[in-house]
C-alpha cells in the first residue's frame, strides 16, 4: 500500500479504518471528516475518530499510519 491508488475517497478511508480496527482488536463509534485546521486526526473519549478531509491527498501509507496511530 505505497501509492495513492486507493486513497482517493472517504469511503476508502473508512474501509481502511475498519480494516485496521479489526486487525488490532480495537473499536470505534463513528468516523467524522471535517476541515480541521491544526490536526490531521484525533479520537474522542466516545470512541469517535475525527479526520481532516485533506488527508485524502496523502499517500496511502501515510493515511494508514494516521489511522493506526
Amino acid at each position: 500500500m505505497v501509492g495513492r491508488e486507493d486513497s482517493g475517497d472517504i469511503k476508502t478511508g473508512v474501509a481502511h479504518v475498519r480494516h485496521f480496527t479489526r486487525a488490532m482488536g480495537a473499536s470505534y463509534n463513528q468516523v467524522q471528516v471535517s476541515g480541521r485546521k491544526y490536526h490531521w486526526g484525533s479520537c474522542t473519549s466516545s470512541n469517535n475518530l475525527n479526520f481532516d478531509w485533506r488527508i485524502i491527498k496523502a499517500l496511502t501509507y501515510v493515511i494508514d499510519y494516521l489511522i493506526v496511530h
